[in-house]
């Protein structure tokens, strides 16, 4: 991927690795390696998964214990609703914005 990022130019990556969409604990792990193994060219996404509710609280720790790895949105800035949204037509509509579901 390096190699990659070289041809094209690329300084900086920030990724969530593929497995995290289904077992974020092995996606973020593999996040973690790689970002280690390439720190001033990789940060990670790190992924929650709310359809493992049970998890959410362990991988927010991991968030918290890898901060040199994994980069963060504020939280104060988050909404689950635009402040003037607008509807799939372009009229004014209460449409949701999209959500962070990684860290």
């Amino acid at each position: 991927m390096i190699g990659t990022m070289d041809e094209c130019g690329v300084k900086l990556l920030v990724f969530s690795h593929h497995h995290a969409l289904f077992a974020p604990e092995v996606g973020n792990q593999a996040s973690i390696r790689a970002v280690r193994q390439f720190p001033s060219r990789l940060r990670a996404y790190c992924a929650i998964n709310p359809n493992y509710p049970e998890f959410i609280a362990r991988d927010i720790a991991a968030f918290e214990q890898y901060k040199d790895v994994f980069v963060a949105l504020n939280s104060s800035r988050i909404t689950t609703r635009s402040p003037s949204p607008m509807s799939a037509t372009g009229r004014p509509g209460n449409t949701p914005t999209p959500t962070a579901c990684c860290c």
